[in-house]
C-alpha cells in the first residue's frame, strides 16, 4: 500500500469525526499532493531563482490570507 492510499483510507475512516474545514484540507492534499509536491509542480525540475522567489512569495501570501497553496 502506498502512503497516498493509506492516507485516503485514514481520511475515509475518520471523515465523520473531522470538521468540514479539516475534510477540505485533507481532500486538497490528497488531490494535489503535499506542499513539496505542489512546489515542485510549480517550479519545475530546474527552476531559476526568480521562479523560486515567486512561488515562495505566493506561499507567503497564502499563509497571510489563510488559504491553501495550489
Amino acid at each position: 500500500m502506498t502512503a497516498q492510499r493509506l492516507w485516503e483510507h485514514i481520511a475515509q475512516e475518520l471523515r465523520s469525526e473531522l470538521s468540514n474545514s479539516a475534510q477540505e484540507v485533507i481532500t486538497h492534499i490528497l488531490q494535489h499532493g503535499c506542499l513539496a509536491q505542489r512546489i515542485l509542480a510549480r517550479t519545475g525540475p530546474s527552476p531559476n531563482a526568480e521562479t523560486v522567489r515567486k512561488v515562495y512569495a505566493e506561499i507567503a501570501a497564502c499563509l497571510q490570507e489563510d488559504r491553501l497553496f495550489l
